[in-house]
């Protein structure tokens, strides 16, 4: 009996450990082995597996993308390091010579998108960590 729970714990920490969560089936499969798994399995295997976005956005808020990059959420990572860089080459813009409208549509530019892309940055880790965490409690079987 205690056997068949520790395979059944070792399957699921397996299965988990290989980003198994991504499909409806996957997670179906996971529940099947963390069903009979005590509460206090599921808590280790849940601290093991879930996301913390607080690190992932304050690498963001300094680096730009690169957090999310270092997770794994390369999507994320390269669409804020992008977007970051291009309002960075739009403030070095503005010390060109130029037009005063123009270069105050540049500095407006600028502003906008380094706000924006900062923002994005920090927000879309939690986003990310909420879904998957609640699809690993779910695959586990935890009560929310």
């Amino acid at each position: 009996m205690i056997f068949q729970k520790i395979i059944n714990y070792v399957q699921t920490d397996l299965l988990l450990a290989d980003d198994f969560l991504a499909t409806a089936d996957n997670r179906a499969i996971v529940n099947e082995y963390a069903v009979s798994l005590p509460g206090y399995y599921k808590d280790i295997l849940y601290n093991e597996y879930s996301l913390n976005p607080w690190k992932t956005a304050t690498v963001n808020l300094f680096t730009g993308g690169i957090g999310s990059i270092l997770e794994g959420d390369y999507l994320t990572g390269i669409i804020v390091e992008v977007g970051t860089l291009l309002s960075y080459a739009a403030m070095a813009y503005t010390f060109a010579p130029q037009e005063y409208e123009s270069k105050q549509t540049f500095i407006l530019i600028s502003k906008i998108g380094s706000v924006s892309f900062t923002l994005l940055g920090i927000g879309l880790p939690f986003v990310k960590s909420y879904f998957h965490n609640s699809k690993l409690k779910n695959a586990l079987g935890i009560e929310n």
